[in-house]
């Protein structure tokens, strides 16, 4: 029986001195945080306390459970030490992880033409 070894990498990224492994390439964060901002669009039209608050929690752990899907089980505990994230910050991370995505990915790209 033949057999073969491939090499796998593990991309890791470090945020806030923690370092986390990537569950997810740069490209899919870079995509699933676009569609994050269209599904949550409702909320650059209208504050978030003019929404239902059991809708405003499940939309909060979504985007949560999207960063802990990214980053592993626990991640947002672990970078806000246990404290309570708000929307608004939840939404600045994804921001900031998805725009290092984008570059590195450029970079790759970019690296592979010359």
């Amino acid at each position: 029986m033949r057999e073969i070894t491939l090499p796998v990498e593990t991309a890791k990224i470090k945020i806030n001195g923690m370092v986390f492994e990537l569950h997810m390439s740069d490209l899919d964060i870079y995509n699933r945080a676009q569609e994050i901002h269209q599904k949550f669009q409702k909320y650059n039209e209208r504050p978030t306390d003019s929404f239902p608050p059991d809708e405003v929690l499940a939309d909060c752990n979504e985007l949560a459970g999207f960063l802990d899907s990214m980053l592993g089980d626990g991640a947002v505990a672990r970078i806000s030490k246990g404290k309570p994230v708000r929307m608004a910050m939840l939404f600045r991370w994804i921001d900031v992880i998805a725009e290092d995505a984008a570059s590195h990915y450029a970079e790759l790209v970019e690296g592979e033409h010359d």
